[in-house]
């Protein structure tokens, strides 16, 4: 019986355990699942440090709604081609893995990133303001 590929994604706020979450339905779906993979990929394709591509993803996280993260995903200050080549380099490095076979992307806008894509389910994962302590204070 031939199985019908889909892509989950999750998006998170800091402190939610969406990473930790993502893993666990990874086990549980038995299919792969992708976070700081598509950074170090961009990072390889592009020839930079991945210290340069951590800098411009979290001049983004500085960003407080979520529309202006979709809209502006590697920060609002004027693009630079630096950043417009990690975007699109992130961009193709997500577009293949969820094209090659089902997975979870975690994060780098992989939402807004395969919106249009069919069988795909996006998941927003947000923390209670009490649990978000805990877990921070405990990291």
């Amino acid at each position: 019986m031939n199985k019908k590929k889909y892509v989950v994604t999750i998006a998170r706020q800091f402190g939610s355990m969406g990473r930790p979450i993502a893993m666990k339905l990874s086990e549980i779906l038995g299919i792969e699942f992708y976070d700081r993979d598509i950074v170090d990929q961009a990072a390889e394709k592009l020839n930079l440090p991945v210290s340069i591509v951590d800098e411009n993803e979290e001049t983004a996280k500085e960003l407080k709604n979520n529309y202006s993260r979709m809209q502006f995903p590697l920060g609002r200050q004027k693009s630079t081609e630096v950043q417009d080549k990690i975007f699109e380099a992130q961009k193709n490095i997500i577009n293949f893995m969820a094209e090659k076979e089902s997975c979870i992307i975690v994060g780098r806008c992989g939402d807004f990133i395969l919106s249009e894509m069919e069988n795909t389910m996006h998941i927003y994962i947000s923390e209670s303001i009490k649990f978000g302590y805990s877990i921070v204070l405990m990291n």
